[in-house]
């Protein structure tokens, strides 16, 4: 044991430990030096960042993995230059990236790809049912009147054909590529009842543009069946499964309290086999004329069977007219089927152009907002003879119940209503509608007015009127 005086303050018993607290006491100094000196060497350092740039550059990767940090000395003016350099390099770096992105120029399209986005900016796409259906060739009409390659509302409609029913309402919300489709009225409710929980909101996704037309009930049977109540046990085609026509014909026989053997097979189908004596009736939900109906080889052995209060009685008539609307049928559509002034009392359902209700900024929104004001515009363009005579019954001013309409077709009707009132005064308008009307029912035609009370009725006499107030009469 030997005793050592260190820096005179006393003695100390120490077993050989003055060199290490010496070094200790050392290194502190130096410490406290770096630390405290090291914004007054700026000189010293700007050479050393200088000199460490140089060096860093021809670092290898794998070189610096090799350096562990643990080895690396925290007062070592090389470690904290390194660290201070690194920084400065990243902030430097990101600082002529953003400069460069500013100054850059963005290159011009080619004119393949400016053709590709103006192809598909003023595109839109629609949904109809089979080939033979009334919405197919609705959906043609559209496309062959609408599509316009210039102009200030260039626009071009594209048809697709579909399953009809039910399918294109799961089209419509759930397949990519579908802007717009034609279904039946009554087909959201149906999924309601299918699945209440999945299609909860099904009223809030799906929108319509217009009701395009009545879809008629026609029911054509065998002469040996003299009533619809004689159907109950009998085989009674229904098109498809889960088509317009299956579903809503299952739904009035339903509610009319008529148990029929259905029988799914599609239109052309279930004709042969009602020629063939292997069915007893025929059911579709379609705009009259059907031209299957109007092609059959021996029209004589078949006739359409009625929906009256006498047929099917006064409760279960007035149960079903408060969802489908109450219209004849005509020699005018089946002359081979119909006698003249001897019309057939039926029903119908509303067919409309529906969409997905996409928001307002989405850029669908836009494409269909431009589609809503080349359609409304054009409307004269579906009065031509070559048209399907189904657009004689489109009023986009109907309403359609159980729906919400597209916020850029109610905008539309809005302002163009406005236009409309400022051009004839509420007096006036009812002179004229007084006039209309008395006029309208001295021609035969009261019995299709019907109760002027129900909405679609009421919408239907407004555009026959605007039709009869444009020529003067």
């Amino acid at each position: 044991m030997v005793e050592y005086s260190f820096w005179g303050y006393g003695r100390t018993l120490f077993k050989g430990g003055v060199t290490y607290r010496f070094l200790s006491c050392v290194i502190l100094i130096i410490l406290s030096f770096s630390f405290t000196s090291f914004s007054h060497a700026a000189p010293f350092y700007e050479e050393l960042f200088s000199a460490a740039e140089e060096t860093q550059t021809s670092v290898k990767p794998q070189q610096d993995k090799k350096r562990h940090p643990n080895k690396l000395k925290l007062n070592s003016p090389s470690s904290s230059a390194g660290k201070v350099l690194a920084q400065s390099t990243r902030l430097a770096q990101s600082e002529k990236v953003r400069r460069d992105a500013k100054t850059k120029r963005t290159p011009k399209k080619s004119l393949y790809g400016r053709e590709v986005f103006r192809r598909n900016h003023h595109v839109v796409t629609l949904l109809s049912g089979g080939l033979a259906g009334t919405d197919a060739r609705m959906a043609s009409d559209i496309s062959n009147v609408l599509d316009r390659d210039d102009g200030d509302l260039p626009i071009r409609v594209v048809p697709m054909l579909g399953r009809g029913g039910v399918q294109n309402v799961k089209d419509l919300l759930f397949l990519k590529g579908v802007d717009m489709a034609i279904i039946s009225q009554g087909q959201l409710g149906f999924l309601e009842l299918q699945d209440p929980d999945f299609y909860k909101n099904i009223r809030k996704n799906v929108q319509y543009i217009t009701k395009l037309y009545n879809s008629e009930m026609q029911i054509l049977a065998h002469r040996s069946v003299d009533n619809l109540l004689e159907l109950s046990g009998k085989r009674v085609v229904l098109g498809k499964k889960l088509g317009a026509t299956d579903m809503d014909a299952r739904y009035v026989f339903a509610q009319l309290g008529i148990d029929i053997e259905a029988v799914n097979v599609d239109f052309s189908n279930g004709l042969d086999q009602l020629e063939n004596n292997e069915v007893d009736a025929i059911v579709t939900f379609g705009g009259a004329p059907v031209e299957g109906f109007r092609a059959l080889r021996d029209p004589s052995k078949f006739h359409f069977l009625p929906i009256t209060p006498q047929t099917v009685g006064l409760g279960p008539y007035f149960k079903i007219t408060d969802e489908y609307l109450p219209i004849k049928l005509t020699s005018k559509q089946y002359p081979n089927l119909i006698a003249k002034n001897k019309p057939i009392s039926t029903i119908s359902s509303s067919v409309v152009l529906a969409i997905y209700k996409w928001k307002r900024s989405h850029k669908r929104y836009k494409k269909l907002s431009r589609f809503v004001q080349a359609f409304f515009t054009n409307l004269y363009g579906f009065d031509q003879r070559s048209r399907h005579p189904k657009w004689q019954e489109i009023n986009i001013d109907a309403k359609v119940v159980g729906w919400s309409q597209f916020g850029a077709a109610s905008e539309w009707l809005r302002n163009r209503r406005k236009e409309i009132g400022q051009e004839v005064s509420a007096g006036e308008m009812k002179i004229a509608m007084d006039a209309f009307v008395r006029q309208y029912s001295k021609i035969g035609n009261s019995e299709q007015v019907g109760p002027l009370l129900r909405d679609d009725i009421w919408a239907s006499m407004t555009r026959v009127f605007g039709r009869w107030w444009a020529v003067g009469q």
